[in-house]
């Protein structure tokens, strides 16, 4: 797997390049295609679409603010990804846009609630027929499955830990409730 057919971000950058406007505008359709590629049973296609995900959003500029909730919970679940190369592609692609601590702890307490939100949404999924793609053998979709509460399960602990004393700082109340949520499910037993 090579070049641009891979995600390649050197390659794809130059040949593909676009304005940030037009990058900022294709943001509501890359954010619903993405969605679905983060959680593709291909490792080459999750990888090629964070790659791809450090292109247009990195690209967009200003413009990825709007978007960014709506972005933000497959791009944070991708970068927990249980293969370790998808997870780096992803974190590579959060830290190139994102190019300071400060900027990644503002990134993710700006959509702490869109994140927490599709947490609870993928830990109530209790098996793969449950999932809203259901494309593939019986096989495929266990995998996925597993792979979703995998990264969701992973993403919520490096979330807590990461961004807990930048909340503590800010005393953000709804964000320690929805801390508070997602622990009373995991109690209940996601049910």
């Amino acid at each position: 797997c090579e070049g641009r057919a891979c995600g390649d971000a050197s390659a794809a950058s130059t040949p593909y390049a676009r304005s940030p406007e037009e990058l900022a505008a294709a943001l509501p359709q890359w954010t619903l295609a993405y969605r679905r590629l983060h959680l593709d049973n291909s490792t080459a296609v999750r990888v090629a679409a964070a790659k791809a995900m450090g292109i247009v959003a990195g690209g967009a500029g200003k413009g990825l603010g709007k978007h960014l909730k709506r972005l933000a919970p497959s791009w944070w679940f991708a970068q927990h990804d249980p293969d370790e190369t998808v997870a780096r592609a992803a974190r590579s692609a959060f830290d190139q846009v994102f190019s300071t601590d400060a900027k990644r702890a503002n990134a993710l307490l700006f959509a702490h609630a869109e994140i927490f939100g599709q947490a609870l949404e993928n830990l109530t999924i209790k098996s793969p027929g449950d999932m809203p793609h259901k494309e593939g053998s019986a096989d495929e979709q266990a995998e996925r499955h597993d792979r979703l509460l995998a990264s969701t399960v992973a993403c919520l602990l490096l979330f807590s830990f990461t961004s807990f004393d930048l909340w503590a700082e800010r005393a953000e109340a709804p964000i320690l409730g929805a801390c508070t949520g997602v622990l009373r499910l995991v109690e209940r037993g996601f049910g």
